[in-house]
């Protein structure tokens, strides 16, 4: 299946890693040029060389998305974006909401909510002089299911929520749609370096199809969605989790 993607920018944050790379390989394959962003230039600068090796265009774009300064620097080595992927996050100590300190909120808050709000908001305007824009952000199963222990990173996916739909709203009529792609629990180097090998272990057995997921079939579902195909599809999340969101083990 075609996309009709080919000759448009895309930008992904956390490119460099896990979801982020997968993303970015995969919309590359569809000829898009895409733009990686992360904070750590080497992780970057490997996705990109995976994505010249196989004959694509590719451009590493270092910047913190809780420093807005670094990402107006970034930003301003693109002419436009046309498909925009937040798979970047932020990742608190799991915490009950009485003991999360303010700190862990600010700090998640500042990449999670603010860095995407303003990212958002940088391209949306390119977005909408040209007729066409994709905006996909990579929430997770919490935002709708929630997470014992996880109140900082669920509220925050919850909120990426709400953002997309507002988005969705308003640029509409423009030609510009907004998704949430939500994955449950992937087989990312992330997760098998926080996680003990039994609770990865339950994780898999928590799912309907008994498995973790893998960062390219999240990379599938944030293509579709940011492709010529998906044009009617808006203002919705998607969940990628095996069926983990229909029981309420993790």
């Amino acid at each position: 299946m075609d996309l009709g993607i080919a000759g448009r920018t895309a930008l992904v944050t956390g490119g460099g890693r896990g979801i982020g790379r997968a993303i970015a390989l995969r919309l590359a394959a569809e000829g898009a040029r895409v733009a990686v962003l992360g904070r750590r230039l080497e992780p970057l600068d490997s996705t990109c060389a995976a994505i010249r090796a196989a004959g694509g265009d590719a451009k590493s774009l270092q910047a913190d998305l809780a420093d807005t300064a670094s990402l107006d620097a970034a930003l301003a080595w693109l002419e436009e974006v046309h498909i925009l992927v937040q798979s970047a996050a932020h990742f608190s100590v799991p915490r009950r909401v009485e003991k999360a300190p303010e700190a862990d909120w600010d700090e998640a808050i500042a990449v999670n909510l603010k860095g995407v709000v303003h990212l958002s908001s940088r391209v949306l305007g390119g977005m909408k002089r040209h007729k066409w824009g994709r905006v996909v952000f990579v929430g997770s199963l919490m935002g709708a299911a929630g997470g014992r222990g996880y109140a900082i990173y669920s509220t925050l996916k919850a909120a990426q929520e709400g953002l997309a739909r507002a988005i969705a709203l308003d640029y509409g009529a423009h030609g510009v749609t907004a998704n949430v792609v939500a994955p449950g629990f992937i087989d990312t180097e992330h997760f098998r370096e926080s996680a003990p090998p039994e609770l990865v272990d339950a994780h898999a057995g928590a799912a309907a199809v008994r498995r973790l997921g893998r960062p390219e079939e999240v990379a599938d579902a944030v293509a579709y969605l940011a492709s010529e195909r998906a044009a009617f599809i808006t203002g919705t999340t998607l969940a990628v989790g095996g069926g983990g969101h229909l029981n309420t083990r993790w």
